[in-house]
């Protein structure tokens, strides 16, 4: 997890955080170790043992992508507008939550998900009343950097899903760079059909009202 509680009750991120200090899980209050390193993103980590339900194996990448989300909101918005590792209802952690007129949830997404569950972790959040925004590290369309020339590659089917419900696709890389993405399907050989897979991806840069807005369209 990436956010704790000072000693004394002052909320603080990983990266912002200082060696010494003790720091306590916001959710079972426990004390957490604060781990930061020149390789892995900072973050605080429960003992081994731990049964709090805010304890998870996350990737670097995954808490990078919080980190960087954060810190790209914060260019824009007021930081008690934005909060991060929120349960909004039970079972759904939000990875970052803007709070401007209705809730945004914002879910950092680097591993493969079911489109079963995307749904039903949109529709929770719908429920509770957030409107819901995913972004995907880069590494979901094979690529290391928005404008490498890359040809066509098999786009994972959650992406493919949201695309055909005409949702924005945002993508990040490692620099916390987000980039809106268009996918242009490749033509099927011998046939004038599509493939169901393969397509092109075209990259775009946002600006940050797009990134925000986008979701209530």
């Amino acid at each position: 997890m990436i956010k704790a509680v000072k000693d004394g009750g002052s909320p603080v991120y990983a990266w912002e955080a200082e060696r010494g200090p003790e720091y306590f899980c916001p959710e079972c209050g426990r004390e957490v170790v604060l781990k930061r390193g020149e390789v892995r993103a900072a973050h605080f980590a429960h003992a081994s043992n731990s049964e709090c339900p805010n304890v998870s194996s996350e990737s670097w990448q995954h808490l990078q992508m919080k980190e960087n989300t954060i810190k790209l909101l914060r260019k824009y918005y007021d930081e008690e507008k934005i909060d991060s590792e929120v349960v909004i209802v039970d079972g759904r952690r939000a990875d970052v939550i803007l709070k401007v007129g209705f809730p945004l949830v914002i879910e950092c997404q680097v591993s493969p998900i079911s489109i079963s569950e995307l749904k039903a972790r949109t529709k929770d959040y719908l429920d509770a009343g957030c409107l819901v925004s995913w972004v995907f590290h880069l590494n979901r369309v094979k690529r290391d950097d928005f404008y490498e020339r890359v040809g066509a590659v098999r786009i994972p089917e959650e992406i493919r899903y949201l695309d055909s419900k005409k949702q924005p696709l945002f993508f990040m890389d490692d620099r916390g760079r987000i980039r809106k993405c268009e996918l242009k399907y490749k033509w099927a050989r011998g046939s004038e059909l599509y493939t169901k897979t393969m397509c092109f991806c075209n990259f775009y840069k946002v600006h940050i009202w797009e990134f925000v807005v986008g979701v209530y369209l």
